[in-house]
């Protein structure tokens, strides 16, 4: 952390403060638990509506992954891409 930064830097900033709003109000805290996964490999086209193909992005995590609707020219990305560092309070990649 930054010499002279608040302890919970950034959690006070709007647009945190907006996203967990966002999260709150939209049941973050009543999620459901997961009945079952299963996994996938890269390059896999998987068997859901839009068939998206795996692309494996190690970094974040060993096991990242995005999935790709070629037909449509969408990229999930998930926080495979980030743009800002909770933990550190900094913008960019």
């Amino acid at each position: 952390m930054r010499k002279g930064t608040p302890p919970l830097y950034p959690l006070w900033r709007p647009p945190v403060l907006h996203l967990v709003g966002h999260f709150l109000r939209n049941g973050v805290a009543r999620a459901a638990p997961v009945a079952e996964a299963s996994g996938f490999a890269g390059e896999e086209v998987l068997d859901v509506p839009g068939r998206p193909r795996v692309i494996h992005t190690p970094g974040h995590t060993a096991g990242n992954a995005a999935l790709s609707l070629a037909d449509r020219d969408v990229l999930i990305v998930g926080d495979t891409l980030a743009t800002l560092s909770l933990s550190h309070g900094e913008a960019g990649p």
